[in-house]
C-alpha cells in the first residue's frame, strides 16, 4: 500500500514539473500561443475550402479553354496568308499579301515598318524577290538577315 500511495502522490508532482519545464509560459504567452494555433487552424480550413471550390470550377474552364484552342487551330488552318514551308517546321509570312498584324510578328518589324511595307506594296506593286524588302526605309542588312528565313513571296 505504501508503494502505491507514493506512486499516486508522485504522478501529480511529475505533471506539475513537466508543465513547468515544457510549458513554462506565462498566462499571457499561453493566450498568444492558443491564439496563433487557432489562426493557423482557421487559415488551413480556409485554404482547404478554396482548393475544393477551385477544383470544382477549374473543370468548367478546362472545357472552355479546350474549345477556344480548337477554334484558334481552325482559324490558323484557314489563314491563307501564312504558308507552310516545305519543311513543315516553320510558318512563313507572305509579304505580298500579309496584313499589318501578320507583319508585326516578324522580328524588328513594328507598326510603323509594317505600314511602310503595305504602303510600298500599294505604290509599287508586289515584291518580286524576298530581298526587295530592303527597299523599305528602316530595313537594313541586320534586320533583313533576321527576317529572310521567315518570309516568302507567293503570287
Amino acid at each position: 500500500m505504501v508503494c502505491l500511495r507514493n506512486s499516486i502522490n508522485f504522478l501529480p508532482q511529475f505533471i506539475i514539473i513537466v508543465r513547468k519545464v515544457m510549458f513554462g509560459f506565462t498566462k499571457r504567452e499561453k493566450i498568444v500561443v492558443v491564439f496563433l494555433i487557432i489562426v493557423l487552424l482557421i487559415g488551413t480550413g480556409i485554404i482547404s475550402v478554396q482548393k475544393l471550390v477551385f477544383e470544382k470550377s477549374a473543370g468548367k474552364y478546362k472545357v472552355k479553354y479546350a474549345q477556344l484552342d480548337n477554334r484558334f487551330a481552325a482559324l490558323e488552318k484557314q489563314d491563307s496568308l501564312i504558308v507552310q514551308s516545305k519543311k513543315g517546321k516553320q510558318t512563313l509570312i507572305n509579304i505580298n499579301t500579309a496584313t499589318q498584324r501578320e507583319l508585326i510578328k516578324l522580328p524588328g518589324i513594328g507598326p510603323k515598318l509594317s505600314e511602310r511595307i503595305i504602303q510600298y506594296r500599294k505604290d509599287t506593286g508586289r515584291f518580286k524577290t524576298k530581298r526587295d524588302i530592303i527597299k523599305i526605309k528602316g530595313i537594313g542588312e541586320k534586320k533583313i538577315e533576321k527576317i529572310l528565313p521567315l518570309i516568302c513571296i507567293e503570287n
